[in-house]
């Protein structure tokens, strides 16, 4: 035979005296202040809707990355299918490029290259997908494209979100 603690029960289905407390309304200024854009993901995550060929897979993937490591101040990508079933993430800005590839059956790949071409990083695999190495690429890619042709962000800005 189970008991039941009555006491334990009835408080249960008692309404609770709640105080009332209030918290005054954050100004408009406030939040948007406290709002992070971040175009460069936002002209991204826009893009993938448009690929076609890439496995859901990939794409998934790729937004997963994108999202670690683009931030407003970073140049925008170009990305598409890499031909394989796998989604390619491209930065390019005269002999500079990044090119990143998210393949689900080949593995993913990094390449960069600097300013005068040279390439600094060339990575297939584990060390392609780590997201630190992509990001240290795409801020120096950044910093370069800032000092070759600085109105670069200007005409995004007059451009918009496209």
């Amino acid at each position: 035979m189970t008991t039941l603690d009555v006491s334990y029960t009835a408080s249960l289905t008692r309404p609770r005296q709640m105080r009332a407390v209030r918290v005054a309304p954050k100004s408009a200024s406030y939040v948007a202040s406290k709002t992070i854009r971040n175009r460069s993901l936002d002209h991204a995550l826009r893009q993938m809707n448009d690929i076609h060929g890439a496995s859901k897979a990939s794409i998934d993937q790729m937004r997963v990355y994108l999202r670690r490591v683009l931030t407003d101040e970073m140049a925008y990508a170009s990305l598409s299918n890499d031909g394989n079933g796998g989604t390619l993430a491209q930065w390019r800005a005269g002999r500079s490029y990044i090119a990143f590839e998210v393949n689900t059956y080949d593995g993913d790949s990094l390449v960069y290259a600097d300013a005068t071409g040279q390439i600094i990083i060339s990575s297939v695999g584990a060390d392609a997908s780590d997201p630190g190495r992509l990001h240290v690429a795409l801020q120096q890619f950044t910093e370069d494209l800032t000092a070759r042709k600085p109105e670069w962000r200007a005409v995004r800005e007059a451009h918009g979100n496209r």
